[in-house]
């Protein structure tokens, strides 16, 4: 909060007794001594006027915030410094009333009278040197009577575009650290699925080994290492089907080889 004091009670007492092309009363307040460095009103949302307005009739007041800027104001020349607008119904005035900074325009007609000069229509508030308080354009005749003590600026802790910003800013990394945790999880699942077929792939091999080996075993003498008669038949029953040429099978017995296992062992 910062409040800009008005001394000796500024204002106007003025008799409007015929309507001009444009008549108004106006109150201009110089808020720096140097019309070439102001103040920043950017950062501030609202300013309290505390004063009193009487006029004949529901009446307007136009509060207007001159920005300076070099490339097109001029010194001593507060028409040509921009003119940063909004209107006040009278109405609700009794001791003070509150201006809306976020809802100053500049008028159309400002902008049309500096055709020649770089300006825009963007309401500029980083160097106000000057304030006005004036009347409508269409005021009724008779007396009107402004009386300004101060100002009082205020500003909003956080802008409700601040919290838009970090709410934007906070989901972009809540799905930045979303994403990152999909990542993390796809990859331990990814290397846990490699483990696995190579597990998979090791217990393959040492089955087909065993196989080999039980078939070796079941078809050969575990002593001599000769085809033992599921051996035979096998070689037999290939030799026929898949050669297909004719063989000769000799089958030798040895008599009383009962007592030569019985005496020698098998």
């Amino acid at each position: 909060m910062q409040t800009i004091n008005t001394p000796n009670q500024k204002g106007f007492n003025r008799k409007i007794t015929h309507i001009n092309q444009y008549p108004f009363c106006v109150l201009t307040i110089n808020i720096t001594d140097n019309h070439l460095v102001g103040l920043d009103f950017t950062d501030f949302s609202e300013m309290k006027v505390v004063g009193t307005f009487e006029s004949p009739d529901k009446e307007f007041l136009r509060i207007g915030f001159r920005h300076y800027d070099p490339t097109y104001s001029k010194l001593g020349s507060g028409d040509s410094m921009k003119l940063n607008q909004i209107e006040v119904k009278s109405e609700s005035i009794v001791d003070s009333f509150t201006v809306d900074l976020t809802r100053l325009t500049v008028p159309a007609w400002w902008v049309a009278g500096h055709k020649k000069e770089d300006v825009n229509d963007i309401v500029e508030l980083t160097n106000i040197t000057i304030i006005e308080i004036s009347t409508g354009t269409s005021p009724s005749i008779g007396d009107y009577k402004l009386r300004i003590k101060h100002f009082v600026l205020e500003k909003e802790i956080i802008s409700l575009s601040k919290v838009y910003e970090y709410l934007l800013i906070s989901w972009a990394w809540f799905l930045m650290l979303l994403m990152c945790c999909v990542v993390c999880i796809l990859m331990f699942r990814l290397k846990e699925k490699n483990r696995n077929e190579k597990i998979l792939i090791e217990i393959n091999a040492a089955l087909s080994l065993e196989k080999i080996e039980l078939e070796a075993n079941s078809q050969t003498d575990a002593l001599t290492g000769a085809l033992n008669r599921f051996g035979l038949q096998k070689q037999l029953v290939h030799i026929v089907k898949e050669q297909q040429f004719p063989c000769v099978i000799i089958i030798v017995d040895i008599d009383h080889f009962k007592g030569i296992n019985d005496e020698f062992g098998h």
